[in-house]
């Protein structure tokens, strides 16, 4: 794997040397991790399998952009439609997890015709109807407020899971030093957007297939919701995480390993 990085829109990201017979795996992380967090699948992988694996604005070696607007998901999404066509890739597997499978609901509806299979780690999911052409709500006054703390466009750093072979969803010590990585005031903006999402009733125009992992004692996106998230997707199939939370690509690696070996 290569360590890259597009100017243009400021997004570190990893490679390997692709290969156009081979399946392209495309990677989006979660809140707070960073492509560091796929390292043991991109070691699994990569001799299989074309893999891209990058960091979310704010997070890693990625541009720290300045203002709330900036990490709003639907940017975060035209950031990677923005990156596959650079890198020339027309076909793919999709795996995200946590809040990066709003980018990959957003990716899905604009971008029809490029995955060819998607795969959900514990997702974010509210059940709210599809109101197509409804304007949005404005964003709270005090999802703007961090705006207000000292701001540094310097990039972050990427955090090294290689030594936890468990992970807590309440584990602090390793929440706050992913938030350092990233800054407080960016780990906000993306609490706030990830709260105000409301586009969620798309899936239920998403006919790829669709596999989702989740953990049944998930304590920040409930095991209920991905059971109602797998009767709206057309083509979805559920597989629980028995007694499993929502760290699930440290905890249930092997897990999800196998489901993408499945094809």
């Amino acid at each position: 794997m290569e360590d890259q990085y597009w100017e243009e829109r400021g997004i570190a990201y990893r490679t390997n040397r692709f290969d156009h017979s081979r399946e392209t795996l495309v990677f989006i992380h979660g809140l707070g991790t960073g492509c560091a967090g796929w390292a043991s699948f991109e070691t699994a992988l990569e001799s299989k399998y074309n893999i891209l694996t990058y960091d979310l604005r704010g997070h890693g070696h990625s541009l720290r952009y300045k203002h709330y607007d900036d990490y709003a998901p639907e940017k975060l999404a035209d950031d990677l439609i923005a990156l596959v066509q650079v890198l020339e890739i027309r076909s793919c597997s999709l795996i995200s997890t946590s809040f990066g499978t709003l980018i990959a609901l957003l990716f899905l509806r604009r971008y029809p015709g490029m995955v060819h299979k998607n795969l959900l780690l514990a997702p974010v999911y509210k059940n709210q109807p599809l109101t197509v052409g409804a304007e949005k709500p404005k964003p709270p006054l005090l999802a703007k407020m961090p705006g207000l703390m000292p701001f540094s466009r310097s990039h972050g750093r990427r955090m090294d899971y290689s030594g936890f072979e468990y992970a807590e969803d309440l584990q602090w010590g390793r929440i706050v030093h992913e938030i350092r990585n990233m800054s407080l005031r960016i780990y906000l903006f993306y609490l706030y957007h990830l709260n105000g999402f409301t586009d969620y009733g798309w899936w239920s125009q998403i006919e790829v297939p669709t596999t989702i992992l989740h953990g049944t004692k998930d304590s920040f996106s409930p095991y209920h919701s991905a059971v109602e998230l797998s009767k709206i997707i057309p083509n979805a199939r559920l597989v629980p995480l028995d007694g499993g939370n929502h760290i699930v690509t440290i905890n249930n690696r092997n897990e999800i390993l196998a489901q993408i070996a499945k094809g």
